[in-house]
């Protein structure tokens, strides 16, 4: 099985983490800076981000900004689903 490129420690689950909302999050997103990919496409997103934002009006850009708080909340929410799910499976077909 792959496993994606990670530079440095990630956490280990348990069902305490899993349970928790706010610890789940914290584990998910120390994953993610832990990703090499990921982070190389943040940075992508960051320079684009400030392309459009030099080249928006300040309305849109506030349309822009409240999109893009509404996707990173989706994103941040079905983070935690995929990883309660991923934990449960693995809990049920350990390897």
């Amino acid at each position: 099985m792959n496993t994606p490129p990670f530079d440095h420690d990630v956490p280990t689950l348990d069902p305490d983490t899993v349970a928790d909302d706010e610890l789940l999050g914290v584990a998910v997103d120390a994953v993610v800076v832990a990703n090499v990919d990921a982070r190389e496409r943040m940075e992508e997103v960051f320079e684009m981000t400030e392309a459009l934002r030099a080249i928006l009006d300040e309305g849109t850009w506030q349309l822009f900004m409240a999109y893009d708080e509404l996707a990173n909340a989706r994103f941040a929410e079905l983070s935690l689903v995929i990883a309660r799910w991923a934990f449960n499976e693995g809990q049920r077909f350990p390897s």
